[in-house]
């Protein structure tokens, strides 16, 4: 009996439920992170159209909480994701999030709308809170991601601010995420010969110093090499995430 029940939870490895499981997780990706990071376009257009009388800062709002959210809304949705109710949460995310898409459109300049909000996470978090290596790495990871959507949200209405034709920029972002889609998928290749902590070290150091250089940003080519080269290094940055995480959890039987 229990060499059944082994069988039956042995990860999936080929076939077609595999490879459907694979291509979902790329769909999840792509409406959940590839959204936000799209936040660009967003960002432009309610800088110059939708809400001029807003400063910038005040816009970067939006796209700020809704990268929080999609990080720290799993404090909530870790708890019934472990017992099991995997499909219950795609149901109701996924209809949650195409619901908003639609209530987008109802919403007016000057009007706010505002909503407030067990494997034992306190015994999970005591313990990783004794493991230097973790802390180290979830303090970097928390500081990476105070400018890591700086580009994301602004390289768009920086390029067009700086006189930029408009019609270009609007590209900026496309240029952007196709890099990181090249960054990700290398990541692998490259953490191989370097070492995955080295690789997110360099990644990280990489993507502070691109964001400082966007200061120079004046012509189509200093967009185009931002765009790649952030790009780029964010994805493998964001490539390296998970499984650093998953090397220096202390326990795999507490990861997720």
């Amino acid at each position: 009996m229990s060499s059944r029940r082994t069988r039956n939870y042995d990860p999936m490895d080929g076939g077609h439920r595999a490879w459907a499981t694979a291509f979902g997780s790329f769909l999840v990706q792509f409406c959940g992170y590839g959204y936000i990071n799209s936040f660009g376009v967003y960002q432009d257009f309610y800088t110059r159209i939708y809400l001029t009388n807003q400063p910038p800062s005040a816009i970067s709002w939006i796209g700020a909480l809704s990268s929080f959210l999609v990080a720290n809304i799993t404090l909530i949705s870790g708890l019934p994701y472990d017992r099991g109710w995997f499909h219950h949460l795609m149901i109701v995310g996924s209809s949650l999030q195409s619901l908003s898409l639609f209530a987008l459109s109802l919403a007016k300049p000057g009007q706010f709308y505002m909503s407030t909000p067990t494997a034992s996470y306190s015994a999970v978090a005591r313990k990783c809170s004794r493991e230097v290596p973790f802390i180290l790495m979830t303090s970097g990871f928390v500081l990476c991601q105070i400018g890591f959507y700086f580009p994301v949200f602004y390289l768009q209405l920086d390029s067009i601010k700086h006189g930029i034709d408009v019609h270009f920029s609007f590209y900026s972002l496309v240029i952007l995420n196709a890099a990181s889609v090249i960054g990700r998928c290398t990541a692998g290749t490259l953490a191989a010969y370097t070492g995955l902590l080295n690789l997110s070290i360099a990644a990280t150091a990489a993507c502070g110093a691109l964001i400082i250089y966007m200061i120079s940003l004046r012509q189509m080519s200093s967009v185009i090499a931002i765009g790649v080269t952030y790009g780029y290094a964010s994805g493998v940055y964001l490539a390296t995430v998970v499984p650093l995480v998953t090397m220096l959890t202390p326990s795999l039987s507490e990861l997720g």
